[in-house]
């Protein structure tokens, strides 16, 4: 089941060539990964995630800094997907045990 995930709009911390920032979240997207030998691809199997965000200047965070997205480098750019990936990968797991809690 595609889903849009929890964390969008969200702002993480984060630098870019040595400039504070922040990683604006602007799409979540993914599917668990069934764990099932019976899937149809490795995606299906282990699942999948797409991140697009970009970057915001820390003294106004409402303005995009495309002149610092311009200067990031591929390493920062893989850095700053996974430490989203793993913020997202978070607040799904406190959604799902929220999620079992009867009210």
């Amino acid at each position: 089941m595609l889903h849009t995930k929890k964390g969008v709009n969200e702002m993480y911390e984060t630098e870019v060539a040595g400039v504070p920032c922040y990683a604006h979240v602007t799409g979540y997207y993914g599917e668990k990964g069934t764990g099932s030998r019976l899937a149809a691809s490795d995606w299906e199997f282990y699942g999948w995630s797409e991140i697009e965000f970009e970057i915001r200047w820390r003294k106004d965070e409402s303005v995009r800094a495309t002149w610092l997205e311009k200067r990031m480098t591929d390493a920062e750019r893989k850095s700053i997907t996974a430490m989203l990936e793993e913020e997202l990968e978070k607040q799904r797991i406190e959604d799902e045990e929220d999620a079992k809690i009867p009210y």
